[in-house]
């Protein structure tokens, strides 16, 4: 297990590590047991229902992770939040409240956080941004371009087909008569 899990968006514009103060550092979140920092966010569906929060700026191309271009007019530009903003996200699940940046427990995750992105920084090596290649077939990263005449009800380059088909849990039922009549015993 991890302690920390870190969440890119994007490539860094000065490379990797990034530098402190790289306008878009691809690194936009972690998240270390009850809390989730954020150093970058961009809003896309809230903002039409009067979300304050978000960057009257529009997303660039670059910024956008799909191709729909609805989303592209609802997505504002990436705001680098500084201070980051911090959640308690056991207490706090839509991350709604952010901690105030002045508090004790403010300060003392946001050390732990540091040191822990320090050294995650230390540990990466740069390689070929693939997003910034686009759809282009032939640079996908593909374990079976032929999977789809192989497995044609799973998705172009399906290296596992059998983790599609997994059984995760039995259905849960609201009561007694309804699981009887399903014959599963609750």
């Amino acid at each position: 297990p991890h302690e920390c899990i870190f969440h890119y968006k994007g490539w860094p514009s000065t490379g990797l590590p990034p530098a402190e103060d790289d306008p878009k550092p691809g690194l936009w979140a972690i998240r270390c047991g009850a809390y989730k920092a954020h150093y970058v966010t961009m809003c896309s569906q809230m903002q039409r229902f009067g979300d304050s929060r978000c960057s009257s700026h529009r997303a660039a191309d670059e910024d956008h992770v799909d191709k729909d271009p609805d989303y592209y007019t609802l997505s504002s530009a990436p705001i680098i939040q500084d201070p980051p903003l911090l959640y308690n996200v056991e207490h706090d699940l839509a991350e709604m409240y952010p901690l105030d940046p002045k508090s004790s427990e403010y300060l003392f995750v946001m050390a732990t956080m540091q040191r822990a992105k320090k050294m995650h920084e230390a540990t990466l090596t740069p390689v070929p941004n693939m997003n910034a290649k686009g759809s282009d077939p032939s640079t996908a990263i593909c374990c079976d371009k032929d999977s789809q005449s192989k497995y044609p009800q799973h998705p172009p380059c399906t290296c596992n087909p059998e983790n599609f088909d997994v059984f995760v849990c039995k259905p849960v039922y609201a009561d007694q008569k309804q699981a009887e009549k399903e014959q599963v015993v609750v």
